[in-house]
C-alpha cells in the first residue's frame, strides 16, 4: 500500500535482479556489486545486485522497503529487459512465446 511505500522512504534499496538461468548470472552480480562498493557512498546498502528466478525477463530492476514494522516491500521499478539471440527473437515472434511473453508483460503493475 502507499503508506508501506511512503513510510520509511530512507530505508530503501534499489536492486538489479538477475534471473538465475541467465548464464553467468552470478559472476554478473558479483561484478556489479565490486563495481558499486566502490562507486556508491561507505556504509550504505542502497544498490545490489542479486540472482533469483525471475517469472520475466532476464534482468530487471526493483525497489525494496522495509516499514516500520520490518515487512519488506518489493516493487517493480520499470525495467525489464529481456536478452534473446536473433534466432531465439524470430522462433518467438513466430511461435507462441511472443504472445505469452507480451500478456505477462501486460499483467505487470509492480509487485
Amino acid at each position: 500500500d502507499d503508506k508501506a511505500r511512503t513510510s520509511n522512504v530512507s530505508n530503501f534499496r534499489l536492486v538489479c535482479l538477475i534471473d538465475a538461468r541467465e548464464k553467468f548470472a552470478a559472476e554478473f552480480a558479483s561484478s556489479l556489486n565490486q563495481r558499486w562498493a566502490l562507486e556508491v557512498p561507505p556504509k550504505t546498502d542502497m544498490l545490489k545486485a542479486r540472482v533469483e528466478t525471475l517469472g520475466i525477463g532476464d534482468i530487471t530492476w526493483v525497489v525494496e522497503t522495509e516499514d516500520e514494522n520490518g515487512n519488506k516491500h518489493q516493487w517493480y521499478a520499470g525495467h525489464i529487459i529481456e536478452r534473446k539471440t536473433i534466432s531465439d527473437l524470430k522462433s518467438s515472434i513466430t511461435g507462441t512465446r511472443f504472445k505469452e511473453q507480451k500478456l505477462r508483460l501486460g499483467r505487470m503493475r509492480g509487485w
